[in-house]
């Protein structure tokens, strides 16, 4: 407990020591010791001149914003902080840590934002600065960098303790020389300077050198200069000294001394600018030219750091300081929090005219994971020239803004260089189908060409249209250009800019004569690439403020183009789990989220046509309190007050405070309650003179809202007036000038008419008879002829009650009908033999118009309506439409379009197959099968859809089935995906009819005599040592080879398991001649006679069934006839089997069927 009462009180010392410190700005020091050099007093005068030109053409600078970063859209600052230490480990005083640098970067641009917690928003006199300072993520060796450098100066010889002694007096300011390292702005100092010690390019970096001390004051206590910047100027050395330096005890969040110091980078003065040290009121004869030059400001003293002036007189003005100026971030005060709109209009100023190269700048973006394509490096004819042609300055705008403007030296004084890469130092940010202007400032007498590697080849055409030709005079080539819908997109390409002087036409790869060739990167933005918006709702549900504990909802409400993926809620800068709907809920009680002063936003993450983005909201400050008292206000939400006595006026509670989750409303006229009027809403009728409130119940507990917990509303009382009526008329049919004796329409439209007003319809002040309706419909008007309307109202408050509309004055002329043609649907280039359609578009064609479509001047049969379709279109074929009036009031009866040239690319003729890859057909019916398509010019990656019976099942090249029926067909249909040209795009393969039966049962296979047999008839496959036998279908087969044989039964395709194996050992049994015997049944008897018809037989019998087995043994001796029975054996297949005394056998078959 000791330990942290102990740091509790450090940490309340280190508060009162900053507060009681007193922070002043070194701009006015060092500024005016800056115009005492007359090259950086004219380049200020020229930025001023530069601001005010610039903010003459800009009615809305809010209209700037950049794409940049998602839907924040914002320009983004790359900065590098460096650390200028005294050798102090990181976190200690002078060597703060890398969190606490990147925290006070998020807390300066929440006050550019104006969503910082402590300080306005947008809606309690904040200003919204259209900016985001980021820190570096490339460095100027375009390598990977946190933006964060550390120097130990007190190390480095000449500046440590025997030199300017560096930790003992920081930067010298005001300190005689070996106190401090020297100014930046005094020559001849700069190769002793703080600066060069650690300085990126100013150009595409804003540095912030984070010092020790400042004329040995470090910011802990007294009175202190905490920092000071420079104006940007064109002084040749501005580099040199350009940035800000601070102390580092004044990196922290809300210091207010880097917003300060960012404000005068961006040319923002002090608001007392002029005050002669406060001395005298400021010049304000102009306000846009004198003291700080913003007109939203007030002249005023300087009256030092530690002063708040707001609710103050001031003395320049005789009247109440404004918190405009009281509070002004550029003041010195202890109360600055905002700034305001003229400031932020001369801060877009300052960055569009001398800081424009940090417009394009790269180095904010992390280092792309992949590179260009590699392209072709230009060399030098006369690599040793002193001469400085090639690009001097490369601007790319429109009329809106400005996408890149960058400065070079040229070719002697960038090092005798004849190209340079600046791919990775600049990005150039353009949207498909807009247009743009270059502008290339070179010497005179050069030529210049700008090439667009469109399709990101890394081949930049010379002759396609990725070459930009540019007109050049004097010292300048320009030229317009559009970005082609076909370009690549949301991936960055080459731009590479030429200027040389030479007599030879440029092309993008030959070696310069003198000049230079610079590339930089593009990235071209779709149609649909747009940034999305999200705001989060304030208050929210619950109320805000509310009280400690209770419940809250908020609620995401994105922009209408946003596609969303998800949200991530935020407290303060914390992401909370799980909450990544549109919906946060704060439960209240043990599990309160959001306390007194916490901050509610969002982060939306969208889809676009670059993939997906971010987006951040508003933020909402959470106010909390034990009790708060309950408030409600009303106001007119329909209707109007003073109204009329027959209208009706909405009276609605638009706003209240601790209404609790569910609070109760009564509405009250004059005093007293109304009867079921317990709505958000009350509609009056004919209440003139009565006054309304309504009063609120909260459903908030105590102490939350206390006893009675009620809350009446302010009074609004119904008054009457009386209204002028209006008759607008306007013609709804015909047109007007046209032509004699169309029909034309007007429509009368009341404004205080009444519920039934009256009409009179007047020609040239006569009243047409019968033309008493809203509308007035007649063909008989003349040239001039006046058309009016008298309306009678019988509203009761119209006066007067009768009134007469603004006239129409009809004109007659000839009308000239107009063609154009677009193309519809379809591409341009188009593919062979796909439809492309065209439509025609006309303006007075009159009534009736035909059409003819031609293509190369030649008329299309059949083609007269607006609408053209055709697939037969080759290339280059011009397309054109003519208009053919039949109206005679169309003064050009014939009028024929532009033509539309179609560039036609040659298509393929794919086609598919399919082939069986596991499995067989015919097959049986459970058996897995698998099918393989092969798609011929059909593209790298076809789409595949599998079809059973036409049936679309599953996608991919192979399909894999077990369940498929006889008959089923069975086919493929591929699609490209590629965008490419084929015709069709989608083709299906030839249907394969399915042949599926049962699985039938496996034979059993024995070896009787010298052949095979199988138990049962049906239709077999036999198998052997040497694959397929030729010897089925049939239940028998003759064993060749020695070795293995199975069989199996074959059910049209459908194989059963295999048979048992025979292994064969012994062939060629020698077999008995069986010619002249006979085989035949006794009819009366199952006994099998054997006839030899005479001769007498001499053999062993043996009867087989049909498995293999010997069931009975017989002979023959001497006889000619032999009689078999075989009663006593079940139906089924025998063999009988004779063998003579030699061994030589005979098999015959027999079928026993009763």
């Amino acid at each position: 407990m000791i330990r942290k009462i102990t740091l509790l009180f450090l940490l309340c010392f280190g508060v009162q020591q900053a507060a009681n410190a007193q922070a002043r700005c070194g701009f006015d020091q060092t500024h005016q010791t800056a115009m005492n050099n007359s090259t950086f007093a004219q380049g200020v005068n020229q930025l001023n001149a530069n601001i005010a030109s610039w903010l003459a053409t800009q009615p809305n600078p809010n209209s700037l914003i950049a794409i940049t970063s998602g839907g924040d859209t914002v320009y983004e600052i790359p900065l590098v902080v460096h650390v200028m230490h005294t050798g102090g480990a990181i976190g200690t005083i002078y060597n703060p840590t890398d969190a606490r640098i990147i925290n006070t970067i998020n807390y300066v641009n929440e006050v550019f934002a104006a969503t910082y917690s402590s300080y306005p928003d947008t809606a309690n006199g904040g200003t919204y600065f259209p900016f985001r300072f980021k820190l570096a993520q490339r460095s100027p060796n375009c390598t990977a960098t946190t933006g964060i450098t550390r120097t130990n100066v007190s190390a480095i010889f000449g500046y440590g303790p025997f030199g300017y002694n560096y930790a003992a007096y920081g930067v010298r300011m005001s300190n005689p020389p070996g106190q401090g390292v020297a100014d930046e702005f005094n020559p001849p100092t700069y190769k002793d300077s703080l600066k060069r010690l650690s300085r990126w390019p100013n150009d595409r970096y804003y540095n912030i050198w984070v010092v020790n001390k400042l004329d040995g004051n470090d910011g802990t206590s007294g009175s202190f200069t905490a920092g000071y910047a420079f104006f940007p100027s064109t002084h040749p050395e501005f580099y040199r000294f350009d940035g800000t330096i601070m102390l580092a005890t004044q990196m922290n969040v809300g210091r207010i001394t880097l917003p300060h110091e960012l404000g005068h980078a961006f040319s923002l003065y002090h608001t007392f600018e002029g005050s002669n040290g406060g001395t005298t009121c400021p010049t304000n004869t102009n306000c846009t030219t004198d003291g700080d030059r913003c007109c939203d400001t007030e002249p005023h003293k300087d009256y030092g750091p530690g002063t708040c002036n707001s609710g103050k007189t001031n003395v320049c003005t005789s009247n109440t300081f404004a918190d405009a100026t009281a509070r002004n971030i550029m003041n010195y005060a202890n109360c600055q929090n905002r700034f305001t709109k003229d400031q932020r209009d001369r801060f877009i100023g300052a960055l569009v005219s001398q800081r424009s190269s940090l417009i394009s700048s790269s180095g904010s973006l992390p280092i792309p994971t992949t590179g260009l394509p590699t392209v072709c490096t230009p060399g030098s004819n006369n690599p040793t020239a002193t001469s400085n042609y090639g690009p001097r300055n490369i601007k790319i705008a429109d009329a809106g803004r400005t996408y890149l403007d960058v400065t070079s030296s040229g070719f002697f004084t960038d090092g005798q260089l004849a190209y340079i890469d600046n791919t990775c130092a600049h990005q150039v940010i353009l949207q498909a189908g807009n247009s743009y202007q270059i502008t290339v400032t070179s010497l005179g007498g050069e030529k210049g060409v700008v090439f667009l590697d469109y399709n990101n080849d890394g081949i930049l055409g010379n002759t396609t249209g990725e070459r930009i030709n540019v007109t050049s005079t004097g010292s300048s080539h320009t030229a317009s250009f559009t970005i082609p819908q076909t370009a690549t997109k949301c991936t960055p390409i080459r731009m590479r800019v030429i200027t040389d002087f030479t007599t030879n036409r440029l092309d993008s790869c030959s070696n310069m004569n003198f000049g230079q060739a610079e590339d930089y990167e593009v990235l071209i933005l779709g149609a649909s690439s747009g940034t999305a918006t999200v705001t989060v709702s304030n208050p929210p549900i619950g109320g805000n403020p509310s009280c400690q504990g209770t419940s809250l909802k908020f609620y995401a409400v994105p922009s209408s183009n946003a596609t969303v993926v998800n949200y991530q809620w935020f407290k303060n800068s914390t992401p909370l789990g799980g909450q990544t709907t549109d919906t946060l809920v704060d439960p209240g009680g043990g599990s309160t989220i959001f306390n007194n002063d916490d901050t509610a936003w969002v982060q939306l993450r969208y889809t676009n046509v670059c993939g997906v983005d971010t987006v951040v909201s508003n933020r909402v400050v959470v106010k909390r309190a034990v009790t708060i008292n309950p408030a409600v206000t009303i106001g007119v939400t329909g209707g109007t007050n003073p109204t009329c006595i027959d209208d009706t006026v909405t009276l609605s509670v638009v706003s209240n405070v601790n209404p609790g989750g569910a609070p109760t409303y009564q509405w009250r006229r004059n005093g007293a309650d109304i009867s079921g009027a317990t709505s958000t809403s009350y509609k009056s009728i004919g209440n003139g003179g009565d006054k309304f409130t309504v009063r609120m119940t909260s459903s908030a507990d105590s102490p939350c809202a206390l006893p009675p917990k009620q809350a009446l509303s302010n009074e609004i009382e119904i008054t009457y007036t009386q209204k002028v009526p209006i008759a607008n008329i306007a013609l709804t049919v015909g047109t007007n000038p046209g032509c004699a004796g169309q029909p034309l329409q007007f429509t009368a439209t009341p404004t205080t008419g009444g519920t039934a007003p009256s009409y009179q319809w007047t020609v040239n002040g006569s009243s047409i008879s019968g033309a008493t309706n809203v509308n007035y419909t007649t063909s008989m008007l003349q040239n001039n002829d006046i058309v009016r309307v008298i309306m009678t109202s019988n509203s009761p408050c119209a006066s007067p009650k009768v009134v007469v509309s603004d006239s129409v004055v009809v004109k007659h002329e000839k009308i000239t009908a107009d063609i154009t043609i677009a193309q519809t649907t379809g591409g341009n280039p188009a593919c062979e033999g796909h439809p492309v359609i065209f439509s025609a578009n006309t303006i007075n064609a009159g009534k009736n118009p035909k059409f003819q479509w031609m293509v190369n001047g030649l008329t299309i049969s059949g083609a007269t309506t607006p609408i053209y379709v055709t697939d037969s279109l080759r290339n280059t074929d011009r397309v054109q439409c003519i208009l053919i009036a039949t109206d005679s009031c169309v003064a050009n009866p014939r009028d024929t379009s532009t033509h539309i040239e179609m560039l036609i690319t040659p298509s393929k003729r794919p086609k598919v197959t399919v082939a069986i890859t596991k499995g067989k057909n015919p097959g049986c019916l459970d058996s897995l099968i698998e099918f393989t398509a092969t798609a011929i010019d059909l593209g790298s990656n076809p789409d595949f859809r599998w079809l059973v019976n036409g049936f679309p099942l599953v996608p991919g090249a192979t399909f894999t089935i077990s369940t498929l029926q006889d008959g089923d067909q069975v086919s493929v249909r591929a699609n490209q995906t590629d965008n490419g040209c084929y015709l069709p795009d989608t083709v299906y393969s030839t249907p394969m009819i399915m042949v599926r039966s049962i699985t039938p049962d496996p034979p059993i296979i024995s070896l009787i005599g010298n052949k095979m047999y199988t138990n049962f008839d049906s239709s077999f496959v036999w198998f052997g040592p040497r694959g397929e036998m030729p010897d089925g279908p049939k239940g028998v087969a003759y064993p060749d080879t020695i070795g293995a044989y199975y069989a199996v039964t074959n059910n049209r395709g459908c194989w059963s398991k295999p048979s048992n194996i025979l292994r064969i050992t012994l062939l060629d049994l020698s077999t008995i001649d069986l010619t002249g015997l006979d085989v035949y049944p006794n009819p009366t008897s199952d006994i099998v006679v054997l006839d030899w018809h005479g001769k007498a037989a001499n053999y062993g019998i043996d009867v087989y069934n049909s498995i293999g087995q010997v069931v009975m043994t017989d002979e023959v001796r001497g006889a000619s006839k032999k009689e078999v029975s075989l009663r006593a054996f079940a139906d089924g297949n025998y063999y009988i089997v004779l063998k003579d005394s030699e061994g030589n056998i005979g098999v015959m078959k027999v079928a026993l069927k009763r």
